[in-house]
């Protein structure tokens, strides 16, 4: 456990991979699953938000495999007046990408969420908080953040995300979570979902022409001194990425506290 923007957020420690065997993924797989399952003893359930990416997808079959019956997927819709679902053609809100195979690992529930565009962060994240505190008749349990190690340094996460107090992922970079979802064989449609430019979950079409591995290397080797970098980056490559940094690093510091 750590103290990480003024409020207790679990997480769980894996290295940064370097090229390995397939024996060597499947090892940090079960330390992963062996983590997590001990880190969450406590919790009576997991509500973990689902979008149909990689990182949800693997932190969803994750904690399946740690703690089989106690975890509940969350996916936000949207609806318009009664309960009316809009079509899957909606950015926003779109179908989940793969539903069949989230439904074969644990329930999923769907999260009703109205409202513009611009609100769908902070109500969709109102609303799985709501779920995991036990309102309207669901059980309380843990909220879940899929937030990777990526993330976590370049500050890309939303302020609303911060809701979350379990984050299994916050110590895996994006690149291992890739590989890792190889070897839990999750479907390739979600999996290649994470090469493309996706600006509502934070990566725009500048970060998706990066490949993931230059990413995870930099964060790593300038943001948190790590020596043994193994990629090489162009100086505009290291320019959009310490600019995305700086913008984000007022999120280390939240919530400011008067003392």
């Amino acid at each position: 456990m750590m103290w990480i923007f003024g409020k207790t957020i679990w997480y769980l420690s894996l290295e940064p991979v370097l090229p390995i065997s397939l024996e060597g993924l499947m090892i940090k797989l079960q330390h992963l699953i062996e983590a997590v399952r001990k880190s969450a003893q406590a919790a009576p359930l997991l509500y973990v938000p689902v979008s149909g990416g990689s990182d949800s997808a693997f932190a969803f079959w994750v904690l399946n495999k740690a703690k089989p019956g106690c975890v509940i997927g969350l996916h936000a819709q949207r609806y318009a007046g009664q309960r009316t679902y809009l079509p899957d053609a909606d950015e926003k809100f779109p179908d989940l990408r793969c539903r069949e195979w989230f439904e074969k690992q644990a329930e999923v529930q769907e999260v009703m969420v109205s409202g513009t565009d611009e609100e769908r962060e902070e109500l969709m994240w109102a609303k799985f908080l709501a779920t995991s505190l036990g309102r309207k008749g669901s059980k309380k349990g843990w909220l879940v953040g899929c937030r990777n190690r990526t993330e976590h340094v370049l500050g890309t996460y939303s302020l609303a995300s911060r809701l979350a107090t379990f984050l299994p992922l916050v110590s895996v970079w994006k690149s291992d979570i890739l590989r890792l979802c190889v070897q839990a064989e999750v479907p390739d449609e979600i999996i290649a979902s994470s090469k493309r430019a996706d600006p509502n979950c934070g990566r725009p079409t500048s970060m998706a022409e990066i490949p993931l591995d230059v990413v995870d290397d930099f964060c790593a080797h300038v943001v948190e001194g790590d020596t043994k970098s193994r990629i090489t980056w162009t100086k505009e490559q290291q320019e959009y990425l310490a600019g995305i940094v700086e913008r984000n690093a007022f999120k280390r510091s939240l919530p400011t506290e008067v003392v």
